[in-house]
């Protein structure tokens, strides 16, 4: 999952992430807010807007998460099997 310059309304992430449930992405991304790894900032619009940035936490984990996805691309490339990418 790309989180390069990550802020999403939750509409976007929505378009992203077709396959999933509205409840389940709001459940997510509550948890990942719980977890300190979101911020989010609502706009008072008819209807709200929200908008999702990673937090300074959410940045730190981000390098974890690189790191992850290369080791993964090194693993498929040595065993010729194709990893599984979203992209956010």
């Amino acid at each position: 999952m790309c989180l390069k310059g990550w802020t999403k309304t939750f509409r976007t992430a929505k378009k992203l992430l077709p396959n999933i449930a509205e409840t389940t992405l709001t459940k997510q991304l509550r948890q990942l807010e719980k977890d300190k790894l979101i911020k989010h900032q609502v706009y008072p619009e008819v209807p709200p807007q929200v908008e999702y940035r990673l937090s300074s936490q959410g940045k730190a984990f981000k390098k974890v998460l690189d790191s992850i996805e290369e080791w993964g691309t090194i693993i498929s490339n040595i065993s010729n099997k194709p990893i599984i990418k979203q992209r956010f």
